[in-house]
Protein backbone atom coordinates (compact mmCIF):
# COMPACT_ATOMS: atom_id res chain seq x y z
CA UNK A 1 0.00 0.00 0.00
CA UNK A 2 2.99 2.61 0.64
CA UNK A 3 4.39 2.22 -3.00
CA UNK A 4 1.08 2.79 -4.05
CA UNK A 5 1.04 6.22 -2.50
CA UNK A 6 4.03 7.01 -3.09
CA UNK A 7 4.08 6.44 -7.07
CA UNK A 8 0.77 8.37 -6.64
CA UNK A 9 2.23 11.46 -5.34
CA UNK A 10 5.32 11.48 -7.57
CA UNK A 11 3.11 11.29 -11.16
CA UNK A 12 1.22 14.04 -9.78
CA UNK A 13 3.96 16.19 -9.09
CA UNK A 14 5.98 15.54 -11.99
CA UNK A 15 2.60 16.45 -14.30
CA UNK A 16 1.84 19.84 -12.39
CA UNK A 17 5.77 20.18 -13.26
CA UNK A 18 5.55 20.11 -16.68
CA UNK A 19 2.15 21.91 -17.39
CA UNK A 20 3.49 24.70 -15.35
CA UNK A 21 7.00 24.60 -17.77
CA UNK A 22 4.53 24.75 -20.99
CA UNK A 23 3.26 28.34 -19.80
CA UNK A 24 6.33 30.53 -20.31
CA UNK A 25 4.07 33.22 -22.02
CA UNK A 26 0.36 34.12 -22.80
CA UNK A 27 -1.03 36.41 -25.89
CA UNK A 28 -4.26 37.51 -26.66
CA UNK A 29 -5.19 37.37 -30.35
CA UNK A 30 -8.33 38.85 -31.45
CA UNK A 31 -11.04 36.77 -32.73
CA UNK A 32 -14.33 37.98 -34.71
CA UNK A 33 -17.39 36.80 -35.99
CA UNK A 34 -20.29 38.13 -37.31
CA UNK A 35 -23.67 36.99 -38.13
CA UNK A 36 -26.58 38.12 -40.44
CA UNK A 37 -30.31 37.38 -40.46
CA UNK A 38 -31.23 34.28 -42.66
CA UNK A 39 -32.77 35.11 -45.94
CA UNK A 40 -33.74 31.66 -46.63
CA UNK A 41 -36.71 29.29 -46.80
CA UNK A 42 -37.28 26.97 -43.62
CA UNK A 43 -39.05 23.77 -43.77
CA UNK A 44 -41.83 22.93 -41.31
CA UNK A 45 -41.22 20.05 -38.06
CA UNK A 46 -43.16 17.75 -36.40
CA UNK A 47 -44.22 20.17 -33.35
CA UNK A 48 -42.64 18.61 -30.51
CA UNK A 49 -39.08 17.34 -32.44
CA UNK A 50 -36.34 19.43 -32.52
CA UNK A 51 -35.75 18.87 -36.39
CA UNK A 52 -37.82 16.20 -37.98
CA UNK A 53 -38.84 18.08 -41.36
CA UNK A 54 -42.14 16.99 -42.99
CA UNK A 55 -43.89 17.09 -45.94
CA UNK A 56 -47.86 17.84 -46.80
CA UNK A 57 -49.08 15.67 -49.49
CA UNK A 58 -49.91 17.85 -53.01
CA UNK A 59 -48.56 21.11 -50.94
CA UNK A 60 -45.17 22.79 -52.36
CA UNK A 61 -42.39 22.93 -50.49
CA UNK A 62 -42.21 26.50 -48.35
CA UNK A 63 -41.27 29.40 -50.65
CA UNK A 64 -41.47 32.25 -48.54
CA UNK A 65 -38.25 33.77 -47.71
CA UNK A 66 -37.71 36.18 -44.41
CA UNK A 67 -36.17 36.63 -40.71
CA UNK A 68 -40.18 35.08 -39.65
CA UNK A 69 -41.86 32.81 -41.89
CA UNK A 70 -45.14 31.20 -41.39
CA UNK A 71 -43.90 27.35 -41.80
CA UNK A 72 -47.74 26.24 -42.15
CA UNK A 73 -51.09 27.25 -42.07
CA UNK A 74 -53.75 23.72 -41.35
CA UNK A 75 -56.10 23.12 -44.13
CA UNK A 76 -59.54 22.18 -42.05
CA UNK A 77 -61.58 19.28 -43.37
CA UNK A 78 -64.65 18.10 -41.94
CA UNK A 79 -65.18 15.14 -44.07
CA UNK A 80 -67.65 14.00 -46.51
CA UNK A 81 -70.02 11.44 -44.94
CA UNK A 82 -71.81 13.96 -42.58
CA UNK A 83 -75.71 13.56 -41.20
CA UNK A 84 -77.97 16.30 -41.87
CA UNK A 85 -79.59 17.15 -38.32
CA UNK A 86 -82.54 18.69 -37.38
CA UNK A 87 -81.07 20.17 -34.17
CA UNK A 88 -77.97 21.43 -33.44
CA UNK A 89 -74.97 19.89 -34.69
CA UNK A 90 -71.09 19.10 -34.52
CA UNK A 91 -68.78 18.02 -36.60
CA UNK A 92 -64.62 17.41 -35.51
CA UNK A 93 -61.89 18.12 -37.65
CA UNK A 94 -59.93 15.29 -39.15
CA UNK A 95 -55.80 14.70 -38.54
CA UNK A 96 -53.91 16.45 -41.18
CA UNK A 97 -52.26 13.44 -43.40
CA UNK A 98 -48.00 13.93 -43.32
CA UNK A 99 -44.88 12.54 -44.34
CA UNK A 100 -41.01 12.62 -42.88
CA UNK A 101 -38.95 14.69 -45.19
CA UNK A 102 -36.45 11.23 -44.63
CA UNK A 103 -39.01 9.26 -45.56
CA UNK A 104 -41.33 10.47 -47.89
CA UNK A 105 -42.92 7.11 -48.79
CA UNK A 106 -44.62 6.66 -45.28
CA UNK A 107 -47.08 9.19 -44.49
CA UNK A 108 -48.91 9.52 -41.19
CA UNK A 109 -51.33 12.11 -39.48
CA UNK A 110 -51.13 14.78 -36.65
CA UNK A 111 -53.47 16.81 -35.69
CA UNK A 112 -54.04 20.46 -37.59
CA UNK A 113 -51.01 23.02 -36.85
CA UNK A 114 -50.10 26.43 -37.13
CA UNK A 115 -45.99 26.73 -36.99
CA UNK A 116 -43.44 30.20 -37.22
CA UNK A 117 -39.79 29.67 -37.77
CA UNK A 118 -37.78 32.94 -36.42
CA UNK A 119 -34.62 33.46 -37.97
CA UNK A 120 -34.26 37.15 -37.14
CA UNK A 121 -31.26 37.49 -34.93
CA UNK A 122 -33.19 39.52 -32.57
CA UNK A 123 -36.09 39.48 -30.16
CA UNK A 124 -38.93 40.42 -32.45
CA UNK A 125 -42.89 40.39 -31.70
CA UNK A 126 -44.96 38.53 -33.91
CA UNK A 127 -48.26 37.01 -33.96
CA UNK A 128 -50.52 35.05 -36.31
CA UNK A 129 -54.23 35.44 -36.82
CA UNK A 130 -56.96 33.87 -38.54
CA UNK A 131 -60.08 34.64 -40.25
CA UNK A 132 -63.14 33.30 -42.26
CA UNK A 133 -63.40 34.94 -45.69
CA UNK A 134 -67.17 34.14 -46.20
CA UNK A 135 -69.43 32.18 -45.02
CA UNK A 136 -69.68 28.65 -46.06
CA UNK A 137 -71.07 28.68 -49.27
CA UNK A 138 -72.67 25.06 -51.71
CA UNK A 139 -69.27 23.87 -54.25
CA UNK A 140 -72.39 23.03 -56.58
CA UNK A 141 -75.05 24.51 -59.21
CA UNK A 142 -77.30 26.08 -56.95
CA UNK A 143 -75.70 28.91 -54.82
CA UNK A 144 -76.85 28.19 -51.01
CA UNK A 145 -74.70 29.57 -47.95
CA UNK A 146 -74.68 28.82 -44.42
CA UNK A 147 -74.13 32.46 -42.77
CA UNK A 148 -74.89 31.23 -39.33
CA UNK A 149 -72.18 27.98 -39.53
CA UNK A 150 -68.95 28.86 -37.64
CA UNK A 151 -65.60 26.84 -36.90
CA UNK A 152 -64.73 27.09 -33.28
CA UNK A 153 -60.91 26.10 -31.67
CA UNK A 154 -61.78 24.21 -29.00
CA UNK A 155 -58.64 23.25 -27.55
CA UNK A 156 -54.45 24.06 -28.03
CA UNK A 157 -50.96 23.33 -27.27
CA UNK A 158 -47.43 25.14 -27.26
CA UNK A 159 -44.61 23.91 -28.88
CA UNK A 160 -40.91 25.34 -29.48
CA UNK A 161 -38.45 22.96 -30.78
CA UNK A 162 -35.53 24.60 -28.48
CA UNK A 163 -37.23 26.46 -25.45
CA UNK A 164 -39.94 24.05 -24.48
CA UNK A 165 -39.20 23.84 -20.69
CA UNK A 166 -39.79 28.25 -21.01
CA UNK A 167 -42.78 27.34 -23.88
CA UNK A 168 -45.36 28.94 -21.36
CA UNK A 169 -43.18 32.04 -21.21
CA UNK A 170 -42.00 32.76 -24.59
CA UNK A 171 -45.40 32.16 -26.59
CA UNK A 172 -49.39 32.45 -25.96
CA UNK A 173 -52.67 31.02 -27.97
CA UNK A 174 -55.91 31.96 -28.22
CA UNK A 175 -56.67 30.56 -24.95
CA UNK A 176 -59.11 27.78 -25.17
CA UNK A 177 -60.43 27.44 -21.62
CA UNK A 178 -63.37 28.54 -23.37
CA UNK A 179 -63.84 27.40 -26.99
CA UNK A 180 -63.08 30.73 -29.73
CA UNK A 181 -64.98 31.02 -33.01
CA UNK A 182 -62.84 32.07 -36.18
CA UNK A 183 -64.61 35.29 -37.12
CA UNK A 184 -66.00 36.86 -40.41
CA UNK A 185 -63.44 38.86 -42.16
CA UNK A 186 -65.49 41.72 -41.12
CA UNK A 187 -65.52 41.08 -37.49
CA UNK A 188 -61.48 40.91 -35.24
CA UNK A 189 -59.20 38.31 -36.56
CA UNK A 190 -58.54 35.59 -33.50
CA UNK A 191 -54.68 35.30 -32.79
CA UNK A 192 -53.52 31.49 -32.17
CA UNK A 193 -50.13 31.90 -31.69
CA UNK A 194 -48.05 35.05 -30.80
CA UNK A 195 -44.60 35.77 -29.16
CA UNK A 196 -43.45 39.20 -27.30
CA UNK A 197 -40.04 37.29 -27.76
CA UNK A 198 -37.39 34.71 -27.12
CA UNK A 199 -37.98 32.63 -29.98
CA UNK A 200 -35.14 33.92 -32.14
CA UNK A 201 -33.46 30.74 -33.64
CA UNK A 202 -36.09 28.33 -32.90
CA UNK A 203 -39.49 27.24 -34.16
CA UNK A 204 -42.92 27.51 -32.68
CA UNK A 205 -46.30 25.61 -32.81
CA UNK A 206 -50.04 26.09 -31.49
CA UNK A 207 -51.47 22.78 -31.80
CA UNK A 208 -54.85 22.49 -31.89
CA UNK A 209 -55.61 19.75 -29.40
CA UNK A 210 -54.74 19.46 -25.81
CA UNK A 211 -52.06 17.72 -23.88
CA UNK A 212 -50.49 17.12 -27.13
CA UNK A 213 -47.61 14.50 -27.59
CA UNK A 214 -45.13 13.88 -30.60
CA UNK A 215 -44.88 9.96 -29.21
CA UNK A 216 -48.22 9.52 -30.05
CA UNK A 217 -47.69 10.36 -33.76
CA UNK A 218 -45.77 8.87 -36.54
CA UNK A 219 -45.54 5.85 -39.41
CA UNK A 220 -46.92 2.84 -37.99
CA UNK A 221 -49.13 4.69 -34.94
CA UNK A 222 -52.86 3.62 -35.06
CA UNK A 223 -54.04 7.32 -35.53
CA UNK A 224 -55.90 7.95 -38.99
CA UNK A 225 -57.67 10.22 -40.82
CA UNK A 226 -60.93 8.94 -39.37
CA UNK A 227 -59.76 9.46 -35.62
CA UNK A 228 -61.81 11.88 -33.87
CA UNK A 229 -60.19 15.08 -32.99
CA UNK A 230 -62.06 17.64 -31.12
CA UNK A 231 -59.95 20.25 -30.84
CA UNK A 232 -61.72 22.35 -33.90
CA UNK A 233 -65.10 21.61 -34.55
CA UNK A 234 -68.14 23.06 -36.71
CA UNK A 235 -70.92 24.33 -35.73
CA UNK A 236 -73.81 24.00 -37.62
CA UNK A 237 -77.17 25.76 -35.66
CA UNK A 238 -80.59 23.97 -35.61
CA UNK A 239 -82.13 26.59 -38.02
CA UNK A 240 -79.52 26.72 -40.29
CA UNK A 241 -81.35 25.16 -43.30
CA UNK A 242 -78.09 22.59 -44.58
CA UNK A 243 -79.33 20.86 -47.99
CA UNK A 244 -77.61 17.63 -49.07
CA UNK A 245 -74.67 19.39 -50.79
CA UNK A 246 -70.44 20.23 -50.66
CA UNK A 247 -70.14 23.79 -48.66
CA UNK A 248 -66.36 25.38 -48.39
CA UNK A 249 -65.36 28.56 -47.17
CA UNK A 250 -61.54 29.87 -46.93
CA UNK A 251 -59.53 30.85 -43.84
CA UNK A 252 -57.07 33.70 -44.00
CA UNK A 253 -53.91 32.72 -42.05
CA UNK A 254 -51.72 36.11 -41.03
CA UNK A 255 -48.17 36.65 -40.09
CA UNK A 256 -47.62 40.00 -38.28
CA UNK A 257 -44.10 40.62 -36.92
CA UNK A 258 -43.43 43.77 -35.18
CA UNK A 259 -45.45 46.10 -32.61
Amino acid sequence: MNVNKKTSSVLLVFFLGTVGSQHLFAEKVPTKVTFETMNEKMSPIKPGTLEEKIKFPNELDPTEKGVIQLLHAPKFYFGDSNKIKIEDATYFVKYEEVALVSNPNTSFYLPPFVQVGDGSGKDTKWRVKVSQSSPFESTEGSRHCLPKTRIKIHEGSLTNNVKQVEVGTILQDGNYQQPKTIPLTSDDELTVLSANSGTNGTISSAVFQNNYDEKTYGPGKTINEMSRMEGVQLHVPRNEKVFSMNYQTALSWTLEVGP
